[in-house]
């Protein structure tokens, strides 16, 4: 029984952790978005995000505001899952924690 408890312990630091993480990344993607939103339109290597920033004539503010949508759409999953306890709350948390940390890899050091 001590090792359920264990778990749990781990598990309620762990969560947050990750959760403060995939938000934070996502935020400062986005504040590099806004800050270089003159040189966007060249800058930007996902298709998605340059057909948005062509669909908006160059200007990043649809794609900003998707992305924003996007984030929160996310968290909010998240902590669902976590309030349902669900079973898919680590691999799904931990899987966007390994995708955050590989975009602000990319970010910070390509």
């Amino acid at each position: 029984m001590s090792g359920v408890l264990e778990e749990f312990r781990r598990w309620r630091l762990w969560f947050p952790l990750g959760w403060v993480l995939i938000a934070a990344v996502s935020i400062y993607d986005i504040w590099l978005t806004v800050r270089y939103r003159e040189e966007m339109p060249l800058l930007e290597e996902n298709p998605l995000g340059v057909w948005l920033i062509r669909l908006g004539s160059g200007d990043v503010n649809l794609f900003v505001q998707l992305k924003v949508a996007g984030t929160i759409v996310v968290m909010s999953v998240l902590l669902a899952m976590m309030v349902r306890e669900s079973r898919l709350l680590a691999p799904v948390t931990g899987t966007l924690v390994s995708l955050q940390t590989s975009l602000l890899l990319y970010l910070t050091v390509a």
